[in-house]
């Protein structure tokens, strides 16, 4: 499943009070997939590749996956695995 489909779903990204996504809240079963989703971006966002040229408005810059339609940028799934990828190099957050 997509980040989208999560949240159409019922399931919530949570940010802190620096708009960083920290967390997901909602039923079990997505919150499962959206732990299971972000694991298998991890590797891929230890180094993620550079922003593609221009915008690419409704699908996200780093996976391809279909966004909200005036949405740019990296998923909640693909911001996620950032993180998780930068706290197991070492980096503080």
């Amino acid at each position: 499943m997509t980040a989208y489909e999560l949240e159409v779903a019922g399931l919530v990204f949570v940010r802190d009070e620096r708009a960083s996504l920290v967390a997901v809240r909602g039923p079990q079963a997505l919150c499962d997939e959206a732990k299971a989703q972000v694991a298998r971006r991890v590797t891929a966002m230890g180094a993620p590749r550079s922003t593609l040229s221009g915008r690419r408005w409704g699908a996200c810059e780093q996976c391809g996956d279909a966004m909200d339609s005036n949405r740019g940028g990296w998923c909640e799934l693909c911001a996620l695995a950032r993180r998780v990828a930068l706290r197991k190099s070492g980096v503080a957050l």
